[in-house]
C-alpha cells in the first residue's frame, strides 16, 4: 500500500482534511474494511463526516446502476422474445440460454482465477445478448419445421 501526504480542503464553506490511500491489490474491499474499522473504533462528533471518494465512489455508483440495468435488460429481452414467438414456452426455452451462459461464464471466471468485479458484470450483459441471439437462431428453424405455414 502506498500512503500519500495529508490533504486539507475547503468545500461549500466547510474545512476538511484527508489523505490519499492507494491499495495495490484490492479495490472496494479495502474501503469497506477501513469503513468498518473506523466505524468501530472512532467516535465522530456531530457536524463531522467521513467521505470515501474517488474511484471507490464511482465503483459504488456503477454497482447500483448495474443492479437495476441487468434485471431490466433480462426482462426487456423476455418481452421482446415473447412478442416474436407469441408463446410463453418458446420464450422460456430461448431465455434458458441466459442461464447456461451465466453458468458457463462464472465457471470460466473460476477456472481462470478471476474475481467477479463490476467490469466483468457489464460483460455478462453482452454475453446474455449473444446467448439469446444464439437461442433464437437455433429455435426459429425448429419452430418453422414444426409449424410450416
Amino acid at each position: 500500500m502506498w500512503r500519500g501526504k495529508p490533504i486539507f480542503t475547503e468545500s461549500r464553506e466547510k474545512n476538511g482534511n484527508g489523505t490519499h490511500e492507494h491499495p495495490r491489490s484490492r479495490q472496494g474491499g479495502f474501503v469497506a474494511e477501513i469503513a468498518t474499522k473506523i466505524g468501530r473504533t472512532l467516535h465522530i462528533p456531530k457536524g463531522y463526516k467521513i467521505i470515501y471518494g474517488g474511484q471507490y465512489e464511482n465503483l459504488e455508483r456503477a454497482g447500483k446502476q448495474l443492479s437495476v440495468t441487468i434485471p431490466l435488460t433480462v426482462v426487456l429481452v423476455g418481452v421482446l422474445l415473447f412478442s416474436l414467438f407469441k408463446n410463453t414456452r418458446h420464450t422460456l426455452v430461448t431465455m434458458s440460454c441466459i442461464t447456461f451462459a451465466l453458468a458457463g461464464g462464472i465457471l470460466a471466471l473460476f477456472i481462470r482465477g478471476y474475481h467477479f468485479k463490476r467490469v466483468r458484470r457489464c460483460r455478462f450483459v453482452s454475453i446474455f445478448g449473444i446467448s439469446v441471439m444464439a437461442g433464437t437462431l437455433l429455435f426459429l428453424p425448429l419452430r418453422e419445421r414444426r409449424n410450416p405455414s
